[in-house]
């Protein structure tokens, strides 16, 4: 039992036991800092190499085995969200028909542009840099008249 006094001078009282840890042993000190650190640096190795081999394998191989090996990596990829419990993170996730209606559009405007760098060689450039003036000089009048306003 504490001291009047003590109890008096403190709010609180601390165990010292709460701060008294275990001393880790051998396969915790040296082995699984050890495994962390690799399985770290290839997993990051992996998300960059897979869409350079994905690219590659249907480059090299065609189209059949691209298709294949990007259907074989989404049934990974839910296969091990399931297995984890990801699963509840993506669950009720309802997708309107103007994001579904998105995704065509932004690959129509990429067709574009990458048409455009292939096709309009001469022309693209100039383009670009009219583009970009008309972006930069409405973001400046966006400023001036925001400054305006505040």
């Amino acid at each position: 039992m504490p001291k009047k006094e003590d109890r008096e001078h403190r709010l609180w009282k601390l165990d010292p036991k709460i701060f008294e840890t275990r001393k880790a042993g051998f396969l915790e000190r040296h082995v699984l800092g050890l495994l962390r650190s690799i399985g770290g640096y290839s997993l990051l190795s992996l998300a960059f190499a897979y869409p350079i081999v994905l690219v590659y394998l249907g480059v090299a191989y065609g189209g059949l085995v691209f298709w294949g090996s990007f259907a074989g990596s989404v049934i990974l990829m839910v296969a091990l969200m399931r297995g984890l419990g990801f699963e509840k993170n993506f669950a009720n996730k309802d997708i309107s028909w103007k994001r579904t209606a998105a995704i065509p559009i932004s690959f129509l405007m990429a067709l574009a542009f990458i048409l455009g760098l292939v096709y309009l060689r001469l022309w693209f450039i100039p383009i670009a840099l009219a583009i970009l003036s008309v972006t930069f000089t409405a973001l400046i009048g966006l400023r001036r008249h925001s400054a305006k306003q505040g």
